[in-house]
């Protein structure tokens, strides 16, 4: 791995332009590994690793951008180099940008390629993608519905332990009165596959097999401020520990589907789970009642996201 290599090393090397070193310095900076955790730093180095046009860093700066992480959250610039590493085809940055093109956040809302980049993130093999992918099938969004197509993808994702496309699963089996039993998946959902780095020159380090992903998922934290505020979403629970409310949005909720925001009340923080984004209070209401059983546990307050945004600690 990348902490190997002396800091030095790397930032002479990323000085020359050498756009793999420039990725690890941000590595560095994004996780802290080595050192302080440095979010200014790590936003530069994976800035130019990603003009230079590596994949691994352009996908870690759209991350940076939507989490508003060592510069300003803007989902446009996130969606551009999620854009860009999806071109290349890193499937996680495949996912984030088929997500936004689904609710419209940097880009102008298109389902149909909101289904098409989420095909090919899932048909890499990722569960999250395989799930959202069924969603639209099951739906008819962006594709046409198809509820036996809907259930090959549930079934690829629940094969991986992905637990919303279990339920999901299981629910439109029964829909379809198919008896109960195993994912019947008519191809072998392919593993997920490693994404190639850039080609180092002969004075780089070697390309050590650096996961894409160094920062949180888009959708964390203060997603809710980049919706637009005539929309309606879904507020799940809330609780004062905000470790708790991270976990439960790691677990349950896709990055770019929702997130979690910050309020005041009484001289406390509260932490606020916020689900989805719709274009009305009636499509709101709907899904309300068809939410997946991890979700809908509690009852969700159905909210404008305008009136959220007002209330927000920024």
């Amino acid at each position: 791995m990348d902490e190997v290599y002396d800091v030095q090393y790397l930032l002479n090397l990323a000085e020359q332009g050498d756009a793999r070193a420039a990725f690890l310095l941000g590595t560095r900076f994004a996780t802290g590994r080595g050192g302080a955790r440095d979010d200014s730093e790590a936003f530069r180095w994976f800035r130019k690793a990603s003009e230079a046009g590596l994949a691994e860093a352009q996908y870690n700066l759209g991350i940076m951008y939507a989490n508003g992480r060592g510069v300003k959250r803007n989902m446009k610039e996130a969606a551009r180099w999620y854009k860009a590493a999806a071109e290349q085809g890193i499937a996680e940055a495949q996912f984030n940008i088929g997500t936004l093109y689904g609710l419209g956040l940097g880009v102008p809302r298109n389902e149909t390629l909101a289904a098409e980049w989420l095909r090919k993130a899932a048909e890499k093999g990722l569960p999250q993608a395989q799930y959202n992918l069924g969603i639209l099938y099951e739906h008819g969004r962006g594709v046409r519905l198809d509820a036996h197509e809907a259930l090959n993808w549930y079934g690829r994702a629940a094969d991986q332990g992905y637990s919303e496309a279990t339920t999901r699963y299981a629910s439109l089996r029964k829909k379809l009165a198919l008896p109960a039993g195993a994912p019947p998946v008519e191809t072998a959902a392919p593993a997920p596959q490693k994404q190639a780095g850039a080609t180092p020159s002969a004075a780089s380090p070697p390309a050590t097999p650096v996961p894409p992903a160094v920062a949180e998922p888009a959708g964390f934290d203060h997603w809710i401020a980049g919706v637009e505020p005539d929309r309606y979403t879904l507020q799940l629970l809330s609780d004062t520990n905000e470790d708790s409310v991270r976990r439960y949005v790691a677990k349950n909720i896709a990055p770019g589907t929702g997130g979690y925001f910050a309020t005041e009340r009484d001289g406390q923080v509260w932490y606020s789970v916020v689900y989805g984004v719709f274009d009305n209070y009636s499509a709101a209401k709907a899904a309300a009642e068809d939410l997946p059983a991890s979700l809908g546990q509690r009852k969700p307050w159905i909210r404008k996201v305008g009136s959220i945004q007002n209330l927000m600690i920024r």
